[in-house]
């Protein structure tokens, strides 16, 4: 088939007016092709300007397949370049899918096509209330944010994409009810203040997993930053649960309240907002803390490495039963001698934690004396324990609190 030729199952955009030269808006001709198609749409090799972001109905045109021959959308709205908009009310479970669902909006797919902003634009991909959506060999760079999933959506994986240089996150979950979603294999970096932010809502069952997450701090106005970011520290959802961070790159460069994995939820006693997580073989590198949790509970950080935690590589405050097991800690020479590149641990007002099995060495904690200290806890543990380097640093310190105990440490 010619590349400029459609068919009743698949369209090209430029059949239907659009021009690809970056100048021309193509817009109107391209939103034109998917409201005549039920099918796929095709985008041959070229540059199409948008000055009005494109929305993809699929109660309207059925399941939509977008795809190119090495094209770019070009940004300048301020809506998203694509809005891909179901109507799916239901869970995750088959039963709880309406007929329509499955019949005309399963798996609406994005593939192999780049988009840029221009400007002060809009975000670059949206989606909202689809089923089994699947994002893969996209490019999403210079937009607000590279990829939003909003008010509700099931079943959604993002795989084999760059999100680059976005004014504000890669991957954002902005208040979404969302189970079942994969974020893997993935080049995420240089956004604004974060590479993958879930902002509250209702989330289970998320899997970050095979990604280079890096240098996500850009804006140099945001308040605070991380690479990666569940909050749900505002209650406006049932929490984030059930989820890994695994077998990624994470590193920035240092930055004033940074950190390259930051939890938190709910300033209550339960401390459960955030929780049943495991944060495993990760290398997470170069942020005031590497890894940053308030409130959070049942969560396992085992098999890491980390350097150049300036101030911690590893803070919890107001956390219950938290295991930190197996990791290595080290503050390598190559990384540079200049200031602390290994803060140690700490716990804070945290109940029924373990620190075990870990080598800390060259640790040069920035605030206070102890590579590994407990603060006003309550049952915590450190057990079997290397520490090496440290200088005058003491192996723990147990500040207030009852119930804690320390076990064997060696090295210091």
């Amino acid at each position: 088939m010619e590349a400029s030729e459609s068919t009743a199952t698949r369209v090209n955009v430029k059949d239907f007016g659009a021009v690809g030269d970056g100048v021309t808006d193509d817009a109107a001709a391209i939103q034109q092709a998917f409201e005549s198609t039920s099918g796929a749409v095709f985008f041959p090799h070229g540059d199409y300007l948008l000055r009005k972001g494109l929305r993809v109905e699929l109660r309207e045109g059925g399941r939509t397949y977008i795809s190119s021959g090495g094209a770019r959308l070009l940004n300048a709205s301020s809506e998203p370049a694509l809005h891909i908009i179901g109507t799916h009310e239901g869970t995750a479970e088959p039963k709880s899918v309406s007929e329509h669902t499955f019949a005309y909006e399963t798996m609406p797919l994005v593939s192999d096509i780049e988009i840029g902003g221009q400007g002060d634009c809009g975000d670059g991909i949206v989606l909202e209330k689809t089923y089994k959506a699947v994002i893969s060999n996209v490019m999403v760079r210079d937009c607000r944010n590279g990829i939003r999933l909003a008010v509700r959506n099931r079943d959604v994986i993002i795989a084999n994409c760059h999100l680059l240089q976005n004014r504000q996150v890669g991957v954002l979950y902005d208040n979404v009810s969302l189970h079942q979603s994969n974020v893997l294999g993935c080049h995420i970096s240089y956004n604004g203040y974060a590479g993958i932010k879930v902002d509250n809502g209702d989330i289970r069952n998320i899997q970050i997993t095979g990604n280079d997450i890096e240098y996500n701090n850009r804006d140099e106005a945001a308040a605070v930053c991380a690479d990666v970011w569940l909050d749900a520290s505002a209650g406006t959802g049932t929490g984030i649960r059930e989820g890994t961070i695994c077998s990624n790159t994470i590193q920035a460069t240092l930055t004033p309240g940074g950190a390259n994995i930051r939890l938190a939820g709910l300033e209550n006693e339960e401390g459960d907002q955030v929780g049943l997580l495991a944060i495993s073989g990760n290398h997470i590198s170069s942020q005031e803390c590497n890894i940053l949790a308030d409130c959070a509970r049942a969560v396992a950080i085992s098999g890491n490495t980390f350097v150049k935690g300036a101030a911690r590589n590893i803070r919890l405050r107001n956390c219950r039963a938290v295991n930190i097991c197996g990791n290595v800690i080290d503050a390598i020479p190559a990384y540079g001698t200049g200031g602390a590149t290994c803060g140690g641990i700490q716990l804070s007002d945290c109940q029924g934690c373990l620190v075990g099995n870990t080598t800390i060495a060259g640790a040069k904690p920035q605030d206070a004396a102890a590579v590994i200290a407990l603060e006003n806890g309550r049952n915590c543990r450190v057990n079997d324990c290397i520490g090496e380097g440290a200088g005058e640093a003491v192996a723990v310190a147990v500040r207030g609190g009852e119930g804690n105990s320390v076990g064997e440490i060696v090295g210091v």
